[in-house]
């Protein structure tokens, strides 16, 4: 890895800063762990109530269950991908 002399390395405009990868990133992996616990906390637990009480099986509730997971990261992943205005 080439080092860069300390007073170009905020100012260097052909390669992105360190921290805004990083920060990247993080916004990544927030927009999907922000995505699961919403998954994990409204639909399953709506589901799962819905489903006890309607006797459906627990095979069909899991499947459902899995449908909307897949359903919700795709989301955040697509979200994860607009990084936040400023990066």
């Amino acid at each position: 890895m080439a080092t860069w002399p300390a007073s170009s390395r905020r100012f260097c405009a052909d390669r992105p800063t360190d921290s805004a990868v990083i920060a990247f990133r993080r916004w990544h992996l927030s927009a999907l762990v922000t995505g699961w616990i919403l998954w994990l906390s409204f639909t399953v637990a709506r589901m799962l109530v819905h489903d006890l009480f309607d006797t459906r099986s627990l095979k069909l509730t899991a499947l459902n269950a899995l449908n909307e997971f897949i359903t919700v990261t795709a989301m955040a992943l697509i979200i994860g991908l607009w990084p936040p205005a400023g990066v």
